[in-house]
């Protein structure tokens, strides 16, 4: 290359590969073909998701292009640093939802256990299952 700016490392990946293209087909190419060909190959090689098989023959799947995948890898701890940050920040307000969403799933489960408990015993002592709203009618009666 002529050129006397410093190439990017993929600048110079590109220049490698249009050069081994140029050996292997020779001249049988015009330039804007090579070029076309080399930007395709690095956007299926590096960026294009890839297609994997699946246990479940013939089923495939996608998952995401070596690039993101190595994205990922790299920020990691930066997004792991990131939400511990967050949660350090934030932790009186996540505990007070947490307990909030327990307290109230706990709450249910226990009122839901009492009914089933209550009507079960009230069908079993009237003998008949249409009783038990009338069971719940005496019982309400008699507090008033």
């Amino acid at each position: 290359m002529t050129s006397t700016t410093a190439l990017t490392p993929m600048q110079a990946f590109q220049e490698k590969l249009k050069e081994r293209v140029r050996q292997d087909i020779a001249q049988l190419l015009p330039e804007d073909a090579i070029q076309e060909l080399v930007k395709r190959a690095i956007e299926d090689g590096f960026f294009a998701p890839i297609e994997r098989s699946t246990p479940n023959y013939p089923y495939s799947e996608k998952v995401p292009s070596y690039f993101v995948q190595e994205v990922a890898k790299a920020a990691a701890p930066l997004i792991r640093k990131a939400v511990e940050d967050l949660v350090r920040e934030k932790e009186a307000e996540i505990y007070a939802r947490i307990r909030q969403a327990v307290e109230a799933g706990l709450m249910s489960t226990a009122f839901g256990a009492i009914d089933s408990m209550i009507s079960t015993m009230v069908a079993r002592a009237l003998g008949r299952a249409g009783a038990v709203e009338e069971a719940v009618r005496d019982l309400i009666k008699e507090n008033e």
